[in-house]
């Protein structure tokens, strides 16, 4: 199936380029196939990650290329067709288990295909969707990459997390536009799969019930897919974000963030509710997504100052003991304030998260320096009411470095440099691919 697909892409690069050298023919045969474009991208990924104590170090070194064909417009209409290969350059043995947990290196792995521990050599076909544009209405069907504070592409990986649906935007005016989703397939980050919501929900680890049972909800539920509802307000440097994330017979979610600019500071405020659907009362507790009585609750906050070329950012997020903050993470990741590379607030409750970064440009040298310090004060080990995961309190460092370079369309350096540290316990299967580890991550980024 896979060799089909990458025969049809081809296929499809072959006829629209031959096609175009046909001036005439492009003029009397079809307005798709004029002006139509060739993207690529090229992208190196080194991973290297130093555990604690005697726990095993891994690194891997991946490499993806990536080409997408935007065909020109016609009445509106235009098509888009995206496709990746990525194979494993050279790497330590990652298949190889740690001999005190007994368990797989995660990070590694997650550049690769985490359900086939074996395959690292594959063809994704990700975008490939019908778009039209008039004036201020814009419409999307099939599979199309979607950014919201919980949905997102989180391309931190060899490939993002890409959905399938249709998308409808509509903007009235320079205060107000609204946006609306419907997804009933994810292709999941690290995996080479599509799945539905029955068949990703649970795909991953399930964590544990606030009773302490291991969750066991994958294919439990009847979801027909995720709808998601967006309004934008914007007027004198204040804007306000409204969406309402809707995953069928599972839960709802209401979002609502504003921000306000006040000459070189910006303020921002976002706050969640969520609540299960009826559905969760039918099911066997150990087989819920959610309880009938968790209502988790987000508070997240920040204050950013920017100034010529530096910018200084604090930020703090509480999730409230009114439940665990819930998104599956085979859908997205979440996006609050305090929000970062390998720091999250899912499968928390009474957690305290707070954030400080600092970054510096130089614009003439196209350089970049970032560092961030994240800590998460919350529950404790074997809390489970408040700790799905059961993660330690932990403390973490980011220094971020990026160059970028006039070649081809662009060329870009990214390095980010993670040290993580439990504040409380450092038993070996507490801290494996968790915390207590210094991680290396090198992207090479060429644009064609």
């Amino acid at each position: 199936m896979k060799l089909y697909w990458l025969a049809f892409f081809l296929s499809i690069v072959g006829s629209l380029f031959a096609q175009k050298s046909d001036s005439i023919a492009v003029e009397q045969n079809s307005h798709f196939l004029k002006n139509t474009q060739l993207e690529g991208e090229f992208r190196n990924f080194l991973m290297q990650t130093t555990n604690s104590a005697n726990l095993s170090d891994y690194y891997t070194n991946a490499t993806g290329l990536h080409l997408k064909i935007k065909s020109g417009d016609w009445k509106g209409f235009n098509v888009r067709a995206g496709a990746r290969y990525i194979t494993k350059t050279f790497s330590s043995d990652i298949a190889e288990t740690d001999s005190q947990t007994e368990q797989l290196t995660k990070w590694e792995f997650e550049l690769y295909d985490i359900l086939n521990r074996n395959n690292f050599n594959f063809f994704i076909l990700e975008e490939l969707h019908i778009n039209y544009q008039k004036e201020n209405t814009h419409l999307q069907v099939g599979n199309i990459l979607v950014e919201t504070p919980m949905f997102s592409g989180s391309d931190g990986r060899m490939h993002p997390f890409t959905y399938r649906g249709f998308n409808a935007q509509q903007r009235l005016n320079k205060k107000h536009d609204f946006n609306f989703w419907w997804l009933t397939h994810t292709l999941v980050r690290s995996t080479t799969e599509w799945f539905d919501n029955n068949h990703a929900i649970g795909l991953l680890t399930n964590g544990f019930q606030p009773d302490g049972q291991v969750a066991n909800y994958q294919n439990q539920y009847n979801s027909r897919g995720s709808g998601i509802f967006n309004y934008n307000f914007y007027i004198d440097q204040f804007n306000m974000e409204f969406y309402q994330f809707h995953l069928d017979d599972i839960m709802s979610m209401s979002f609502i963030e504003f921000r306000k600019t006040i000459k070189d500071f910006n303020i921002g405020v976002q706050y969640s509710y969520q609540y299960p659907l009826k559905t969760n009362r039918n099911l066997e507790y150990v087989n819920r997504y959610i309880q009938p009585d968790e209502r988790p609750q987000v508070i997240s906050t920040r204050l950013r100052y920017t100034h010529a070329n530096y910018r200084i950012t604090g930020a703090y997020s509480h999730s409230l003991a009114t439940g665990r903050m819930l998104f599956p993470k085979e859908l997205g990741r979440d996006w609050y304030y305090t929000s970062t590379a390998r720091s999250r607030m899912e499968g928390l409750g009474d957690a305290h998260n707070f954030l400080i970064k600092g970054e510096y440009y130089l614009p003439k040298k196209n350089l970049y320096f970032g560092l961030e310090y994240i800590q998460m004060i919350g529950p404790e080990l074997n809390n489970f009411t408040l700790n799905k995961y059961n993660i330690d309190e932990y403390w973490q460092i980011n220094a971020r470095i990026r160059y970028n370079i006039n070649f081809l369309k662009g060329m870009n350096f990214d390095l980010l440099y993670i040290i993580k540290q439990n504040l409380n316990n450092h038993d070996p299967i507490n801290v494996f691919n968790r915390s207590d580890y210094r991680q290396f991550n090198f992207v090479t980024t060429i644009y064609f």
